[in-house]
């Protein structure tokens, strides 16, 4: 049961069964060790770096410009604010010795990191939770997928966020924040046919200056060269005349059907199905 189970307990005695192994020839995987890197929003729209390990007593040493970790780098002690483009690596250590692999990722500071957003339809199934990096489903009710200053990656479809399009083909996302002058978008979107999901095909910029008023910035086609069925993420840019906002909506078109058949699922069957679209980060800057 739940209840009675223990983690604490549970991390002391894998360190002992690992020594035990070592000592029988025996060489375990380490990944249990490794530091997971996290972001997660406070309610007042920080957006802090979060950083484990489960070795019992370890520490945990970080840089945020790409070099390797030692003992000479940043000692972990509490959440830090990211306040920039970090190219992060951490590792943990126990009396002065590396312990597993060097963990490594980027995070994007930009205006709406941490923020709330809308988007439109609702996410139904992937939302870009932290999934699958050692935490709780749900339990960041913040910053969720598109602005937890992580792009999404080509090795799992957890750090996604997967939206069916509405009749239109399109999905919506607006974000508020406060008074700034902005010049640019980025976000991520992902080619996978086999899952149903084809990367964005057209992308349409508003910005509001006063109450909901939203005027048309910019306006940005997409193709992309993709010879195989595969699994890949895309970085996107829309660069426009600078202009001053409080609000940014960005319309979405769909990459069109997915040809059953052709694209994936039975070869027997030709019909087509509506493609669903996956973002994460969208970045403003």
């Amino acid at each position: 049961p739940m209840k009675k189970k223990n983690f604490t307990s549970f991390c002391n005695r894998m360190v002992e069964d690992f020594q035990r192994l070592e000592a029988m020839g025996v060489k375990p995987c380490l990944n249990f060790f490794d530091v997971n890197i996290n972001t997660r929003a406070t309610q007042e729209g920080v957006l802090n770096v979060e950083l484990e390990t489960f070795y019992p007593g370890a520490q945990i040493y970080y840089t945020t410009h790409g070099e390797q970790p030692s003992i000479h780098a940043n000692l972990y002690n509490h959440p830090f604010p990211l306040d920039g483009t970090y190219d992060l690596k951490a590792a943990a250590f126990v009396n002065g010795k590396q312990i597993g692999k060097v963990t490594h990722k980027q995070l994007y500071k930009n205006l709406i990191s941490g923020k709330k957003y809308e988007i439109m339809p609702e996410p139904k199934g992937m939302k870009g939770d932290i999934l699958g990096e050692n935490d709780i489903l749900g339990a960041d009710t913040v910053t969720l997928g598109l602005t937890n200053g992580k792009r999404g990656n080509n090795a799992s479809s957890t750090p996604w966020v997967g939206i069916s399009p509405d009749n239109n083909d399109k999905v919506t996302f607006i974000v508020d924040f406060e008074k700034a002058t902005i010049r640019k978008i980025r976000f991520g979107t992902l080619y996978n046919a086999a899952g149903g999901i084809l990367p964005v095909s057209k992308a349409v910029v508003y910005v509001s200056s006063l109450d909901n008023k939203f005027e048309k910035v910019a306006e940005k086609e997409f193709t992309y060269d993709i010879k195989e069925n595969t699994f890949r993420g895309f970085d996107e840019e829309i660069e426009f005349p600078a202009q001053e906002a409080v609000k940014v909506k960005i319309e979405f078109t769909s990459g069109g059907k997915i040809r059953n058949g052709i694209d994936c699922y039975s070869p027997h069957d030709k019909s087509e199905i509506p493609s669903t679209i996956a973002l994460d980060e969208i970045e403003i800057y």
